[in-house]
């Protein structure tokens, strides 16, 4: 076929080869932006223009159904020119304009130089260089060029990543797209059909030998192959999603029922006293206090930002429990003012991060941690918590509250006084032990006295100095 008909239709079916070809050529004549993501979808030109349906009726003017290489026979002009053109510089100003698609990585870049900044940027506004490579700025997309600036060219998402971010995946090697490829693939390689090794093997494990040099040159590496990519391998101090069905270590076979999201740690043989682990363990993590060898076939993928966050809250709040047991006195973090005094009831404390509408998703600046009250409420009026209505903040703003180590207690009048081994009411004195066997009766059966939380605090506190 030497020309396209005046009406026709491609069927997508979902390769790379469809995008690079058939959509390309509709986006550059048309001056779309299609993605081609409809696999099975028709995508062709009919009496009305550019159309794109699932049902080949919809179509007017009867178009002549083509195959891809049918496509790409008649417009070789085209896709000859496309190849040239994927030649490409980032120039000194280029822009970017953000979509709902590219936004939290295009923000990201932009105010990352910034401390502390993690405004998004609006959507439909240019993002790049507009006074030099070295810059980062932003502006309506309507006012892309002023007296002392210029935005540039527009790149695409693609080109951003590979260009300006550097992600540029590695080739390990390359897949037919199709097997009627191959046959004209050798004949323009010379490679040797009687070889022990078939063709797709050799271009699946030698991405950069002479067959793919001469493909390259004969311009069909990019439309008759796909290309492999390599793996990113994982490392020591990276957050993964591992299977909790393999986690092995200090010679236990784990059978975990739950997938978990670990930071993966160097192998330290004094924390394996059985020797028992795995030969093809790479890494160790930690869980509940037990420590696990893994290795690549365990980690299901890199763990996403939420989740990362996620755990290094639970890893935090796990510290704070320790810091601030049942019974500590503290001194809200955040006014520091030593007459007013708020006490730990229970185990249950909550994160708040900074306060900015504008946060992107993966944000970890902390901005307080709250001592919650049985109900869950970040003050309270009630005594037992202390003697303040000010909000129970054991840390803010990079200040940690401080406490106060002996509990304050008033019961009939009378304040308590501490010592290691006794409490003193006036000239009533208590033992420890006294007030520890106190607390378990009440505890185990459910009896009221109208002093048993302060008497819960007491017994708390001279278990903690044991």
């Amino acid at each position: 076929m030497n020309k396209l008909p005046q009406y026709f239709c491609v069927k997508n079916d979902g390769s790379k080869l469809f995008k690079d070809t058939v959509i390309a050529y509709l986006n550059k004549i048309y001056k779309e932006t299609l993605q081609g993501d409809s696999d099975n979808c028709f995508y062709g030109v009919d009496s009305t223009g550019l159309v794109w349906n699932n049902n080949i009726d919809r179509f007017d003017g009867r178009p002549t159904i083509l195959t891809i290489e049918d496509f790409i026979e008649a417009t070789t002009v085209f896709v000859e020119s496309a190849k040239v053109e994927t030649a490409f510089a980032l120039p000194k100003n280029w822009h970017i304009i953000v979509t709902p698609e590219n936004r939290g990585v295009v923000s990201k870049w932009r105010m990352e130089h910034i401390k502390n900044s993690h405004t998004i940027i609006d959507l439909g506004l240019a993002v790049g260089c507009c006074s030099g490579s070295n810059t980062r700025d932003h502006n309506p997309s309507t006012n892309l060029v002023g007296q002392n600036y210029d935005f540039g060219i527009e790149i695409t998402f693609d080109q951003f990543k590979q260009y300006v971010l550097k992600d540029v995946k590695k080739i390990v090697g390359y897949n037919l797209i199709k097997p009627q490829y191959q046959k004209a693939a050798i004949a323009i390689t010379g490679y040797n059909e009687n070889s022990i090794t078939s063709f797709q093997a050799w271009m699946v494990k030698n991405p950069d030998g002479e067959f793919a040099k001469k493909l390259k040159e004969a311009n069909v590496l990019d439309t008759w192959f796909e290309p492999i990519y390599a793996k990113k391998s994982y490392a020591i101090g990276d957050w993964v999603f591992i299977t909790g069905k393999s986690f092995t270590g200090n010679g236990l076979n784990y059978r975990g029922d739950d997938d978990g999201v670990f930071k993966l740690l160097a192998i330290n043989e004094e924390k394996h006293p059985s020797g028992h682990a795995r030969e093809d363990s790479q890494f160790m993590f930690e869980l509940n206090g037990h420590f696990y060898r893994t290795a690549d076939v365990s980690i299901l993928r890199f763990a996403t930002a939420v989740e990362i966050l996620n755990a290094k809250h639970k890893t935090i709040l796990d510290d704070v429990k320790k810091q601030y047991p049942v019974g500590t006195k503290f001194y809200p973090a955040h006014v520091g003012i030593e007459s007013e005094y708020c006490i730990v009831t229970n185990t249950n404390f909550r994160i708040n991060l900074m306060d900015d509408d504008d946060a992107i998703i993966d944000c970890e600046e902390i901005d307080s941690i709250i001592a919650l009250t049985d109900s869950a409420e970040e003050w309270c009026s009630d005594a037992k918590y202390g003697n303040t209505l000010l909000s129970r903040t054991v840390y803010n703003c990079g200040k940690w509250a401080k406490i106060e180590s002996k509990p304050i207690i008033r019961i009939k009048g009378y304040n308590a006084k501490f010592s290691e081994n006794a409490v003193s009411f006036g000239c009533q004195k208590y033992t420890k032990e006294f007030i520890i066997t106190l607390n378990d009766c009440l505890q185990a059966n459910g009896f009221k006295m109208d002093c048993k939380d302060d008497i819960k605090i007491m017994s708390d506190w001279f278990n903690s100095i044991k």
